[in-house]
């Protein structure tokens, strides 16, 4: 990040997928990524999807977080 940044509140991601079989989840997590390697986990959320394939809008817990100048952030999205 080229500086310092405050998130406060839900992080909402829209997921575009495709697949098959039941169940059908989404799990995301998002990650403040250190310059030297070291990731901690900042938040989470879990959405079923009503359909196999198509847009799952996901809210994340929410959370407050500084990330600060320099870090990079990471989200991995898992079914």
């Amino acid at each position: 990040l080229p500086r310092e940044v405050v998130m406060i509140g839900r992080t909402r991601l829209s997921v575009t997928h495709t697949g098959a079989g039941d169940p059908r989840v989404l799990a995301a997590r998002l990650y403040d990524l250190y310059p030297d390697g070291t990731q901690v986990m900042v938040d989470r959320g879990v959405r079923r999807m009503t359909q196999a394939n198509g847009t799952t809008v996901l809210d994340l817990r929410a959370n407050g977080w500084r990330f600060a100048k320099g870090h990079r952030v990471r989200i991995e999205i898992a079914g």
